[in-house]
Formats: C-alpha cells, structure tokens, sequence
C-alpha cells in the first residue's frame, strides 16, 4: 500500500504537509476541527486544493496525526495495514455530467447515425449494406444530434441540484449547507448574516463568501430559510418558522417609510400600505403605536410624522 511518508525525491510527504498546516492554525481553531466534523471537512478540502491531494488520503493522514497525539496504537496499527481509500461516490453535479455525456454518446449519437444512413437509403436509393459502414462528418453529426427524437426512457433525469463547477465547490456547499442550518437555528429571531456566518466559521474569505452566496440562494429557493429586507445591517437569515415575523416587521418599516415624504394621516397611511378596510385600519393603528412608542414617529392632530 501506499504510505503517508516523506517522499524519496525529498519533497515533503502528505503527512508533513498536513502537519505543517495544522501547526500554523490557532489552538481555538484547532480545537474546532476537534469538536466539528464539518469544520475538519471544509480544512481538508481547502488542504486538497492547496497540496493538489485526494481529500481521503488527507482524511487518513489527519487520522494518523491526531491517533499520534492521542497515542492509539490500534489505530495506528490498522492505518498501517489498511487498504487504500475507495473511489469516493460522485457528487451530485458529477452524476448529472457523466449521465449527460452518456446520454449524448450511447443515445443521441447512434440515434443521429441511424437517422443519417437510413436518409440516404431513401434519398439515394441505397441499400442497408451500402451505408452500414458509412460515418457521417462531425459537422453533419452534430446537427443530427440537435433534431433526433429518443425515446423518452432515455432521457438524462432533471436533477434539483445545486450547480457547482467543481467537485470541491460541492463539498464546500455541502459543509455550508449543514453549518448555516444549525446557525440560522441558533439564531432563532434574531436572525444572523451572511458575514456572521461565515465569521462564526472561521471562512470569511472571498472563496467561502462566494459558496456562501450560492448555498443561502439554494436554500430560500427551497424555503430552508427566509431573509429580511436588510435595511439597516445586511440581510439576516431566519428559519421558515420567523417568516410570519418577517413579514410583521416589513409591514412596520412600510409604514414608517410612508411618513418619508411628509405628515400623513392614518387613513392616507392605510391606502398606500394595505388594504383601507377595518382590518387595514387596524394594523396600521397597531403599528403606529409601536413606533410612537419606540420614539421614532409622533402624531400631530390626525397626522402622523417622523422624529427627527
């Protein structure tokens, strides 16, 4: 099997390397990767990437590393016996690109062929013998390919996946997935950002802030979390049970912005937040004692202005 020791060229092992990256963390960071396992997860890919090595051999040098420090013999014993790492199972990005080129190569091609020999059959009086072994250019090919219909059986299935260019952008997203659930949970009311999130992770680069943006775009369009409007500090992110909140507080910022432009009565206030109707005069009466009474609106007669 292949070992995690230093090279013979005398350039460092995956183990040395490993070693190395860890000593330059801080003890608070790596007691992180300790307690979380998504954590550990998001440091090896970034380690994949940086040492250009399969994240399972990164997985098995950490294992040696820290079954070093905790001195576990046995596990050190069957890391030295075990086989090499698996294939790792493909990504859901990976899956749907190898289904399509599969689609294209053993489905649509052949189909394309066909449609091409048979033509010329008909057009040019030929026989099944005369054409068999006739290609068609790739030009004429892939025209083919564009208009042939397969039977639908065939056909790649659509999957509800996140789009990601490369394998460990899906594991990052993956992790960011997990890591911003138990946030927003955290949360609760209060709702947290996306700097928070990332900050409370440790991944306040701009390569995690961009996984970041995709994963919160993926997760409100499945209704995972909902955000607020972000009015004073950045857009917060709830779980889907806040949403009823959300929606209270919007009202509120509605009408506090309708005073913008100048004293307005109640009624003037209904007409451009809600329906003018005794529900709508009701909530907006309910949300103007809410800002009268944190100062930030005030009546004058039967009109209503912003505190300066």
């Amino acid at each position: 099997m292949r070992h995690l020791l230093p090279m013979v060229d005398g350039s460092p092992s995956i183990l040395e390397s490993l070693e190395g990256a860890l000593s330059s963390l801080e003890e608070s960071e790596k007691s992180m990767l300790e307690t979380s396992p998504s954590m550990l997860k998001a440091f090896l890919i970034e380690q994949s990437e940086v040492l250009e090595t399969s994240i399972e051999d990164l997985e098995q040098a950490y294992l040696r590393l820290s079954s070093r420090a905790a001195k576990e013999v046995e596990v050190l014993v069957n890391l030295d016996s075990a086989p090499l790492p698996s294939k790792s199972p493909l990504s859901d990005y990976e899956k749907s690109v190898e289904e399509k080129e599969w689609y294209r190569q053993e489905v649509l091609k052949p189909l394309a062929i066909a449609h091409l020999r048979r033509r010329r059959m008909q057009t040019e009086n030929l026989s099944y013998e005369e054409v068999a072994s006739w290609e068609p250019t790739e030009e004429y090919l892939n025209e083919a390919m564009q208009w042939v219909e397969p039977p639908s059986d065939f056909k790649p299935k659509k999957r509800l996946v996140r789009t990601t260019a490369t394998r460990p952008e899906a594991e990052r997203q993956g992790i960011l997935v997990k890591e911003i659930t138990t946030l927003v949970n955290k949360a609760q009311g209060r709702g947290i950002t996306k700097t928070e999130i990332l900050r409370s992770l440790g991944k306040d680069t701009s390569r995690w802030r961009t996984s970041c943006e995709e994963v919160l775009k993926y997760m409100l369009a499945n209704r995972r979390i909902v955000r607020d409007h972000g009015q004073r500090k950045g857009i917060r992110y709830y779980l889907p049970i806040y949403a009823e909140h959300l929606r209270e507080q919007e009202f509120h910022r509605q009408v506090f912005e309708s005073l913008r432009t100048g004293p307005r009565t109640r009624t003037a206030i209904v007409k451009t937040t809600c329906y003018s109707n005794p529900k709508g005069h009701a909530k907006v009466k309910s949300a103007l004692a809410l800002l009268e009474r944190e100062g930030l609106i005030r009546s004058i007669g039967n009109k209503w202005e912003m505190v300066v």
